[in-house]
């Protein structure tokens, strides 16, 4: 992204950060580094910064052998370097020693920063007070851009490739993990991944949410889901589909256009102005008014974008208002023990006067 995106994003987030009177706030490795920097820096067992305080130039905290490639990537000039056999303890009181017989507040990402930082920076600023910045970079980052929206559009395109790759593995005497390995294949070829790993789950397996790929042959009768997705510049698309081998049981048919219907009502209520929740009940209703409430177990979807789960979370309770911008996934499912599960999940990004689905891909395979 052009560094005038990234320069304005700072901007916005440093006038959160004046309003809350920080002294100065402070990334890690992670999707609020590249959000705001453009540089996907990557955790390891080294300790890296970047800093901006509230008045004043930023600062890195970086091993030596990173600086010049820290310097270019994030745009910042001035770093504290600290050597492998030395460790970071001298670069990190030369960064914040200033700060030390004051006290400072500062904001850290409380998902993100590890003990490893927070206890460098308070051993030379005992007296500091810390506040998360997490809730203020997720409002900032939960409204897409144009560009970030067409990364979106480019991972889902991969994404939907590589699904339909594994499409032909789905049928008896193949294994759950012939069609994981068909997909993976074929996300390679495309230079992606998908952020999260490929999902499949059959038969009675597919009535765990959440289950692993396995060994387990397919077989007649089985309805099949498969969970993936793909990246590009760093941003995720997330699909879910249920085959069939055959035709399956008549009470996991009925389940299957169930869930077809609350999905297709959740994916097309999104509008600016609406609740999260109200797309949730949209989902719920349905499945619960086919008497199958107990079996949707989770929510009804998340948001989507630098990170698989992020906000706006779909789910009841939560009154956040649609604006144009987001995306998330709706993705209700019926997961009914020893029978099997049915999940259908496509990404929706909320325009000016509606929605659009980001994922196209076929949803009804009942009959395939």
């Amino acid at each position: 992204m052009a560094d005038d995106v990234h320069a304005a994003r700072i901007a916005a987030m440093q006038a959160r950060m004046r309003m809350k009177r920080l002294t100065a706030w402070i990334l890690v490795p992670g999707p609020n580094m590249l959000y705001f920097t453009g540089w996907h820096a990557h955790t390891s067992e080294r300790l890296l910064m970047a800093v901006y305080p509230v008045e004043g130039d930023p600062f890195l905290v970086t091993p030596a052998f990173e600086a010049e490639r820290a310097r270019e990537a994030t745009g910042i000039a001035r770093a504290f370097t600290w050597r492998d056999e030395s460790g970071p303890a001298s670069a990190v009181a030369r960064a914040f020693g200033p700060w030390g017989t004051s006290r400072p507040r500062l904001g850290g990402e409380f998902l993100t920063m590890r003990l490893l930082e927070r206890s460098a920076i308070d051993g030379d600023c005992p007296r500091t007070e810390w506040e998360d910045i997490v809730p203020d970079a997720a409002a900032l980052r939960m409204i897409k851009d144009a560009t970030e929206i067409a990364a979106m559009d480019r991972a889902v395109a991969m994404a939907e490739t590589a699904l339909e790759a594994g499409r032909p593995l789905i049928a008896a005497g193949k294994t759950e993990r012939d069609v994981q390995r068909a997909i993976l294949r074929s996300l390679m070829e495309q230079d992606t991944a998908s952020g999260f790993g490929v999902l499949v789950a059959s038969g009675p397996r597919g009535a765990l949410p959440h289950a692993g790929t396995g060994d387990r042959v397919l077989e007649d009768g089985d309805l099949v889901w498969i969970d993936m997705g793909a990246t590009s510049d760093g941003y995720n698309a997330d699909i879910t589909r249920t085959f069939c081998v055959g035709k399956p049981p008549q009470k996991l048919a009925d389940a299957y256009r169930t869930v077809l219907a609350a999905q297709e009502a959740a994916r097309k209520g999104g509008r600016p102005g609406v609740t999260c929740e109200s797309i949730d009940l949209l989902a719920r209703q349905v499945i619960a008014g086919a008497g199958l409430g107990e079996y949707f177990t989770h929510r009804t979807g998340h948001g989507l974008g630098l990170e698989g789960h992020e906000t706006p979370y779909i789910v009841d309770g939560n009154a956040e208002v649609l604006q144009p911008g987001m995306v998330y996934t709706v993705e209700p499912g019926v997961y009914i023990p020893g029978h099997g599960g049915i999940r259908i999940e496509d990404d929706v990004v909320v325009s000016a006067d509606g929605s659009r689905s980001l994922t196209g891909y076929r949803r009804d395979w009942l009959e395939a």
